[in-house]
């Protein structure tokens, strides 16, 4: 892992963000989470096992247990929780159908990421992502 990359790491896992996700659509983004985390260890299991892979698994895996045991709406995460969980959105097509039949809740979300994703540093949660 380069050195940049590994001060954003460090910096990222200071910072926590708040997000609201309805429990109208929770089981759908649990589900979603659990394929994404899936799709990561066999990316993992395929591509010989990088590092990023496998800090992207533990993270995703973390959050699923955040989100899956919080009962309340309003749920704090890192931002490398938050980075992961904007990939699985965005990612993921069948939720995005899904979400059309909930389009208020699904609008409700998608500006609280993007009301994140303003206060972050481009430069920064890219290089974290890549």
């Amino acid at each position: 892992m380069s050195e940049l990359k590994e001060e954003v790491y460090r910096m990222f896992n200071g910072e926590n963000v708040t997000i609201l996700i309805r429990k109208s659509i929770k089981k759908l983004v649990v589900k979603e989470m659990r394929k994404y985390i899936e799709a990561l260890e066999l990316e993992y299991e395929f591509f010989g096992g990088s590092i990023e892979v496998a800090e992207d698994i533990r993270v995703a895996r973390n959050l699923f247990s955040l989100i899956l045991t919080n009962d309340n709406e309003n749920i704090k995460m890192t931002i490398p929780q938050f980075l992961v969980f904007e990939n699985v959105l965005y990612c993921s097509s069948t939720l995005m159908e899904s979400f059309r039949e909930l389009n208020y809740e699904y609008s409700e979300l998608y500006k609280s990421i993007e009301e994140i994703f303003k206060m972050l540093d481009k430069s920064h949660s890219e290089e974290y992502i890549m």
